[in-house]
């Protein structure tokens, strides 16, 4: 481009054209105009010697032609042709004779005349003897004006041509060149390079006197560093801008709900990734979904209301809206409305959040308070229930003790004693599952309690439901009854949900099983080592995969409201876990479910047991001492009372622990041990117990209830009391206890 224009300088050529159009239309006017008025005045001239021949030659031609004398007339006629100006004259006398010299020209425009009359003066009087024209033409002024003013004219315009090409020469070098370099250098500059300043081959001008070229150079270089410094001003502004909305983009989609912005069309103008996700939207689609499109039909108006709201009031509302996705699934949502005023534009943000987990929270902890309220209640059912067991166990064991010379009798008792037994096992199954009761592991013999949960299972399960079991193992596990009982009994209860339809089979297995590091399980990975392995399968409905990812959270459940807790599973698991114990299943949709639990077998047995209660097991249980029993229960009173009398014991009751307390007080050596009840109406049974301890620190003291909700056997022993019993308590293991008792103080006396 800076070359074409340096070679073609169209600029340069229109200049110099122009000034030589100009002065070439200068020079030819002046010319004109001097050639007007140079022939104006040749004009005058001749019509002034017109006017001087009258002046000069008619008296003379006068008298000539009066006189007759024609050789005079002729002579002074030739002499006045001859000049150059005239072309004809013509001489009429009074006879009608003329004469004529010359030709009258056909171009009367160019023709100067003059006719005279001839006038001869006699006596006094003038008479007309003739008259003369005399005929002048401009012709040869004109062509003579013309030639020399054509001379004068080509001599200017020749001197004007070279003064063109002077003005061109000298534009060239002083102007010309820098304007190309000028061009060039603009048409260079890129953002990259605006560095570079422009500088011209020329001198510079004097600072004070600088002139347009330098003020260009000047400008140019100023503009390049104002843009300089505007493109970086632009540059830090446009990072600065990417900053900002990176970082706005990142807050926004780093909210945990959905946020969206949306114009008065309710088309969104701004979202999160989350808008896009729950509505199950491609990005491409953002910009044109219409909120009210994805919203449950019957709360469209309710949304239209709370937006009309934050429009007429310009506050915040809050509104509780099921979003649709494009399965047309609903989610609750929270959302929070609020107006932006941008100039002419009225906007609405909206925040939802997400109330599905809120409400699986509340749904779970409606659930936790039944669950509370069933604790609370089987607590108390359990100490009235344990209070009532303890009586009947008790007169039980006595009726055993004084009949055993009666067999029938004593068959009969120890039907009695088996069911208040599994009574006794019922009320720990409801304490555990409400989470009242600790956790008493010690090794144990798993078939035996598979197969009483079986008995119970078959029970309570409907014909329909074929239960298949093979009990192949005797090992011993270290565990909690209780609790062993409560996972066969859920397990077994689902598969029973699974087939309540249609019926089916359930399959329980129990076999040892050594694993090794050669065995697979998927999903999992089991220390190798010798466990019972408990299989639970049956033939009901089956899960699909998103199911069994979630069995084991707490409070998930497939079945119908109010069909189940969803705690089921979970618990199993957790139990399992503490017990350093495996689970897996496997279950494929109409094809059943299948639950293999792996738990750690243990080398102690009950006959292995360490415990004082077991090698003391054939110690003589007679003692003579004095015993102090307190308890609301005036059948229980009976009992141990009969029953430690029974055994040479000595027993003092009171069913008011105030009254024992008083009669303690008084002969407080007179007592070698105190059994008290927990629970009772005028005073606990903890504080009667220490009350004792502060009269006398060394009696023995041992606390007994049916159920205890805040304490335990450890804490009670950490309390400084000697033991405490479970009611309803077994008359042999209470005779041991108190024969260890005693042997021991008396020991250490």
């Amino acid at each position: 481009m800076a070359g074409m224009y340096q070679n073609n300088s169209p600029l340069l050529r229109k200049i110099v054209l122009y000034v030589f159009l100009i002065t070439a239309l200068i020079s030819v006017s002046g010319a004109a105009l001097q050639l007007y008025f140079s022939f104006q005045a040749e004009k005058r001239h001749i019509i002034a010697m017109l006017d001087d021949l009258k002046t000069n030659q008619l008296d003379t031609l006068a008298n000539s032609v009066w006189n007759m004398d024609f050789e005079a007339i002729k002579i002074q006629l030739q002499g006045i042709y001859e000049d150059p100006a005239i072309t004809c004259i013509r001489l009429e006398d009074e006879l009608g004779s003329v004469s004529l010299f010359g030709k009258i020209p056909a171009n009367s425009q160019s023709s100067l005349s003059r006719e005279y009359p001839l006038i001869k003066h006699l006596e006094n009087k003038n008479k007309k003897i003739g008259t003369i024209l005399f005929i002048a033409t401009t012709d040869d002024i004109a062509d003579k004006l013309l030639l020399s003013g054509s001379k004068m004219l080509g001599s200017q315009l020749a001197v004007l041509f070279l003064a063109c090409l002077c003005i061109l020469f000298l534009f060239v070098q002083l102007f010309n060149r820098h304007i190309n370099r000028i061009v060039a250098y603009t048409e260079s500059l890129k953002i990259g390079q605006l560095h570079e300043q422009l500088h011209l081959s020329r001198p510079s001008s004097p600072e004070k006197h600088p002139d347009e070229l330098d003020h260009i150079v000047n400008a140019l270089n100023d503009m390049r560093e104002r843009l300089q410094t505007e493109i970086s001003a632009q540059k830090k502004a446009k990072k600065n801008l990417i900053q900002e909305k990176l970082f706005s983009d990142a807050i926004i989609n780093s909210l945990p709900g959905i946020f969206f912005v949306i114009n008065e069309t309710l088309q969104p103008v701004r979202y999160n990734k989350t808008f896009l996700e729950k509505l199950g939207l491609p990005e491409t689609d953002g910009d044109t979904c219409n909120i009210f499109s994805r919203i449950s039909p019957h709360q469209t108006t309710k949304m239209q209301e709370t937006i009309l709201e934050v429009l007429h009031l310009g506050e915040a509302q809050s509104v509780e809206i099921d979003l649709l996705d494009n399965d047309k699934q609903t989610t609750p949502y929270l959302f929070t409305i609020t107006v932006l005023q941008l100039e002419q534009d009225t906007l609405l943000i909206g925040v939802g959040t997400n109330l599905r987990a809120q409400k699986r929270i509340e749904e779970q902890l409606r659930q936790a308070q039944k669950m509370e309220a069933i604790g609370t209640l089987s607590g108390g059912i359990a100490h009235d229930f344990n209070n009532i067991l303890s009586a009947i166990v008790g007169y039980n064991q006595l009726a055993l003790m004084t009949t055993t010379d009666n067999q029938k009798v004593q068959k009969y008792l120890n039907e009695v004693e088996k069911a208040s037994n599994r009574a006794k096992d019922l009320v720990a199954q409801i304490l555990s599952f409400s989470r009242k009761t600790d956790s008493d592991r010690h090794p144990i013999q798993m078939n035996t309690i598979v197969l009483e949960a079986l008995k119970l299972l078959r029970s309570s399960i409907p014909t329909s439901i074929e239960i298949r079991h093979k009990i192949q193992s005797e090992s011993f596990i270290i565990a909690d009854s209780t609790e062993i009982h409560q996972i066969v009994m859920n397990l077994c209860t689902n598969a029973f949900h699974a087939m309540q339809d249609d019926g089916g089979i359930l399959s329980v297995n129990l076999y040892d099983r050594q694993i090794t590091d050669d065995d697979y399980f998927p999903n999992t990975r089991i220390v190798p080592g010798n466990y019972i392995q408990l299989n639970i399968t049956d033939t009901g409905i089956g899960m699909d995969s998103a199911t069994i990812e979630k069995i084991y959270e707490p409070y998930f459940t497939t079945k119908s409201s109010g069909a189940g807790t969803g705690l089921g599973l979970a618990v199993a698991h957790g139990i399992i876990n503490q017990y350093n114990g495996y689970i897996s299943v496997y279950s494929s949709k109409g094809s059943g479910t299948s639950f293999k639990i792996f738990l750690p077998i243990t080398t102690r047995t009950k006959t292995q047991s360490t415990n004082r209660e077991e090698k003391d097991i054939h110690k003589a249980l007679e003692g003579s001492e004095h015993i102090l029993i307190v308890d609301d229960n005036t059948s229980i009173l009976d009992y141990y009372t009969e029953l430690l009398l029974g055994y040479g014991y000595k027993a003092t009751t009171f069913d008011n622990p105030k009254a024992a307390l008083a009669q303690f007080e008084t002969t407080p050596a007179t007592f070698d041990l105190v059994l008290t009840d927990l629970t009772m109406p005028s005073m606990s049974g903890e504080q009667f117990g220490k009350a004792l301890l502060s009269c006398r620190p060394d009696i023995p003291v041992i606390l007994s209830s049916g159920f205890s909700a805040t304490l335990g056997k450890k804490d009670f022993l950490e309390k400084g009391f000697t033991d405490f019993f479970q009611k309803p308590v077994d008359s042999r293991q209470f005779l041991l206890r108190i024969r260890e008792i005693f042997d021991l103080t008396s020991e250490t006396h």
